[in-house]
């Protein structure tokens, strides 16, 4: 039970006065959450996902000694997420910027994907331990929206909110990387009980606000023998949704991935039987019925005369379905709105060619599907054009549309053209990207090529201290700043030269020099190492005060080294792979799964997925705490740097070889393949009467 003041029923309950309500209630779940996490990590049985023992004192003061300021920051994070969701648009269909913004690149760092990585990770904990809450609250919001359906997006304080709510909290904070990290983890951990609180107590308020619950959707098929669940990701139905769908257990688009294209075409005939007035299996004459019918098959043997399910269609059920079908592209929200108008250029021709082509409805590689296909991928990412790009884009994609509008008969050939016509004008216009980016880009290699040679550097200093313990004060220098001259060495003058063999050198005269705890190392040892630590931390570029520092940092090691602290304690742990299906359910629009992920061979799977992505190819990307749809519009020659770009706001997402790797290692990153939007879109419209 709350303990904040009940809030009186309005006469007319509206969405503000939710908003209100949850608002004010902020504060109490936010600082309970941080409480919990500062017991948790007092507790000496805390759980292993808590950092180790060496970083936990700072992490316990923070939550003790920070615990105002982090109520107040997080609580004005959440607060701004709640306002921002009903008077913004959703970031995938952001508008884009204006045609005078700079496309600006920035390389996208281990920080901002561990916070990623975080993040996603929040909202499932949250799912998990408010899964039952959460179907109720969702039910009630729809309801109080008067909307005819239960639509999860209807709760304003949906659990990526409170995640979100908390990382931007967090990042008010004037405190370090790491410590921030920590801190998400330890209070994003704590999060799930306090937000079950939570929604059972705005479900008791709308109740009590007499708001009815809006119902899930759920219809029966053609032919009335069962009924299905549509439009309900599995996560809205509860424990008991496998008993109601069906033999394979799930909903179409249960779990957000579409068929494979040839699947969803088969669903997409299979639908237009069921759905086919009763008008329809009555042919008139022999003659009548001959015009009427079309041969359309699935089963490829010539000649097997098929049962009731394998009946011939009739004409105007093919093309009630082709117009159907082009009715559900146009919902499509990955696709742009001026991406979608070309594609319903293209219906008529359809209807056309539904009751021409017999082929069209049992071969997903007919020329129609892939200039479709085609069409819709081009659409579903290039917003981020100028007006002046759009405008020739668009132009030269109407007179590939505009050959089928007003065609009495089209023809194989003619399709196969049209389609390598739209590849083509797909290829100049990555031509013309990745031009346009090679200026740009420079800088944003040379970031790539350092970190990957410090990530290298740094790997083998520690592989060297997992054989040899050396104190605390002694571990921080050498993976740190020292990591850091011997980067800068190898940039300035090659990894073989003499200056970085000096400096490696200093690692291994630094270890022999404090093996023994109380024994200082002579004057003379010390100027020596003294001396060549200045030098070293000189050529690193580090500020002088910096070097200052760890200069008098190595001083009081040398005259008096402590004793070795465990090897095996660092503070940054591994990234949890999420199962495959943790990744589908955080976002129900993922088209794919990354098949490797929770194998064995997890480090071989995400490079050789990397390895595979080839310029135009488009992905689903986990960045800025939301599924987003992007690009990549350019790889560099050493496959280090990857660029993406999104249709929100004309962003571009530059990421490293490694980032990479381990967004797709968490299951936050995955390709979308050819024929996935066409398929989604069967999908969503043969829901409501296949299971």
């Amino acid at each position: 039970m709350s303990n904040t003041r009940p809030i009186a029923a309005p006469t007319a309950p509206r969405v503000e006065d939710l908003l209100q309500a949850a608002g004010a209630r902020v504060v109490s779940w936010v600082g309970k959450a941080i409480d919990r996490a500062a017991e948790d990590q007092a507790s000496p049985g805390r759980p292993p996902t808590s950092p180790p023992a060496r970083d936990g004192a700072a992490l316990l003061g923070a939550l003790r000694g920070s615990r105002n300021d982090l109520v107040a920051r997080i609580a004005t994070a959440v607060r701004a997420r709640l306002a921002g969701g009903e008077q913004g648009l959703p970031e995938e269909t952001a508008a884009p910027a204006g045609s005078g913004d700079e496309l600006q690149l920035r390389l996208i760092g281990e920080e901002q994907i561990d916070e990623e990585i975080e993040t996603s990770r929040i909202v499932q904990l949250i799912e998990a331990d408010a899964e039952i809450e959460l179907q109720v609250l969702s039910a009630l919001c729809s309801g109080l929206r008067q909307l005819d359906h239960v639509d999860p997006g209807a709760t304003p304080l949906r659990p990526q909110v409170c995640a979100l709510g908390l990382r931007e909290g967090l990042a008010a904070m004037p405190i370090e990387p790491a410590l921030r990290l920590a801190l998400l983890r330890a209070i994003g951990g704590a999060l799930g009980p306090q937000i079950r609180i939570e929604y059972t107590e705005q479900a008791r308020l709308l109740a009590g606000w007499s708001v009815r619950p809006a119902p899930f959707r759920i219809r029966p098929t053609a032919t009335a023998a069962r009924v299905t669940v549509s439009h309900v990701r599995r996560a809205d139905l509860g424990a008991d949704a496998d008993a109601d769908l069906g033999a394979d257990g799930r909903a179409a688009g249960g779990t957000g991935e579409p068929d494979a294209p040839g699947d969803a075409l088969r669903k997409l005939v299979q639908w237009a039987r069921a759905t086919a007035p009763a008008t329809s299996d009555v042919p008139g004459t022999p003659e009548e019925a001959d015009g009427a019918h079309l041969p359309l098959r699935l089963l490829p043997e010539p000649g097997v005369r098929a049962a009731h399910e394998d009946r011939a269609l009739a004409r105007p059920d093919a093309e009630r379905a082709m117009r159907q079908l082009f009715a559900q592209l146009g919902e499509l929200g990955e696709v742009s709105p001026a991406g979608r108008q070309l594609v319903q250029g293209l219906n008529r021709a359809g209807e056309r060619l539904s009751a021409q082509d017999p082929t069209l409805w049992s071969n997903p590689d007919h020329p129609w599907w892939q200039l479709i296909d085609r069409l819709l991928d081009l659409g579903a990412v290039h917003d981020d054009l100028d007006p002046r790009g759009q405008a020739q884009l668009h132009d030269s994609l109407r007179r590939v549309v505009s050959r089928f509008q007003d065609e009495p008969q089209i023809d194989a050939r003619a399709l196969h053209t049209a389609a390598d016509d739209v590849r083509a004008v797909a290829t100049r216009l990555l031509e013309g990207e990745a031009r346009a980016l090679l200026g740009q880009v420079g800088d944003l290699q040379r970031d790539a090529d350092r970190e990957e040679l410090e990530v290298a550097m740094r790997s083998q200093v520690e592989q060297q201290l997992r054989c040899t313990s050396v104190c605390g004060a002694l571990r921080r220098f050498l993976v740190g700043p020292w990591t850091l001259a011997m980067v800068g060495a190898a940039l300035k003058h090659g990894q073989s030269s003499e200056q970085l063999a000096r400096l490696a050198l200093v690692v291994d005269d630094l270890i022999r020099a404090t093996a023994q705890p109380g024994r200082p190392v002579s004057a003379p040892q010390r100027a020596v190492l003294l001396r060549q630590i200045a030098n070293g931390l000189a050529q690193a570029e580090l500020a002088p005060r910096h070097i200052e520092t760890e200069v008098a940092e190595l001083i009081a090691v040398l005259r008096d080294p402590p004793p070795p602290e465990d090897a095996g304690v660092t503070w940054e742990e591994p990234a949890e792979t999420m199962p495959a299906s943790m990744a589908m359910e955080l976002h129900a629009g993922l088209p794919t799964v990354p098949l490797d992920i929770g194998t064995v061979d997890t480090a071989a799977g995400p490079a050789a997925w990397v390895d595979g992505l080839q310029a135009g190819c488009r992905c689903r990307l986990f960045l800025e705490g939301t599924w987003l749809t992007a690009r990549l519009r350019w790889a560099s020659p050493t496959r280090n740097l990857f660029v993406f770009s999104s249709r929100h706001g004309r962003r571009s997402h530059s990421l490293t070889r490694r980032m990479l790797q381990k967004l797709r290692h968490a299951g936050l990153a995955t390709r979308v393949e050819n024929g996935m939007l066409l398929a989604q879109a069967i999908d969503t419209l043969t829901a409501d009467t296949l299971g």
